[in-house]
C-alpha cells in the first residue's frame, strides 16, 4: 500500500514533521485497530509491511536531524548569550571607565577655575591697592609741586646760575700764558 498523502518539503533536506508525524500516527492507529477489529484476518502484506518500516526509519532519521538541528540551535543560543554577556560586561566597564574620567577631567577643570578665579581676584586686589598707592603718590607729588618747597631747594643753588665753563682751547691759552 503506498500512501496517498504529499508532504512539503522543507529547505533543509526533509519533511516537516508537523505533517509527517500525524499521518504516521494515523496509520499506527489503523493498523493497530485493524489487528483488534480482524485478529483472523490474514497477515499485512510484505511490501505495506516494508513500506511502513521504511516510512518509520524515514522519520526515525527526521526526528535525528531535528534532534541535532535542535542541539545545533540550543548551542548557538548559548553561545549567543554568552557573547552578549561578554558584551554587556564590556560595554558597562567602558561606561564605567568613561565615567570615571569624565568626572575626573570634570574635577580638574573645576579645580583650574577655582584656581584661575582665585588668581584673578588677587590681580584685582592688587590693582586696587595699586590704584590707591598711585593716586596717594600722585596727590603727595602734587602737593609737592604746588608748595614753596621747590623755591627753598633751588634757592642754595640759584648763583651757580652763570657758571662758565672753560673749552679745551681756554684751558690750553691759559696754560700757555701761566708758562
Amino acid at each position: 500500500m503506498k500512501p496517498d498523502k504529499e508532504f512539503t518539503k522543507l529547505a533543509i533536506g526533509g519533511y516537516d514533521p508537523e505533517e509527517v508525524d500525524p499521518y504516521i500516527q494515523k496509520l499506527e492507529k489503523l493498523l493497530s485497530v485493524e489487528a483488534k477489529v480482524q485478529p483472523s484476518r490474514p497477515e499485512i502484506p510484505k511490501d505495506f509491511l516494508q513500506e511502513f518500516q521504511s516510512i518509520q526509519g524515514e522519520l526515525k532519521g527526521y526526528k535525528e536531524i531535528e534532534m541535532t538541528l535542535r542541539d545545533a540551535l540550543e548551542a548557538a543560543h548559548k553561545a549567543t548569550l554568552d557573547i552578549q554577556e561578554v558584551v554587556d560586561q564590556e560595554a558597562r566597564h567602558i561606561l564605567y571607565e568613561a565615567n570615571k574620567n569624565a568626572d575626573d577631567i570634570i574635577q580638574q577643570a573645576l579645580e583650574q577655575s577655582i584656581s584661575a578665579l582665585n588668581y584673578i581676584k588677587k590681580m584685582r586686589v592688587d590693582a586696587r591697592v595699586f590704584q590707591k598707592r598711585f593716586k596717594i603718590l600722585l596727590a603727595a607729588q602734587n602737593e609737592f609741586s604746588d608748595t614753596n618747597l621747590w623755591d627753598e631747594v633751588l634757592a642754595p643753588i640759584e648763583p651757580y646760575d652763570v657758571i662758565k665753563i672753560n673749552t679745551i682751547d681756554d684751558i690750553l691759552n691759559d696754560v700757555d700764558e701761566n708758562e
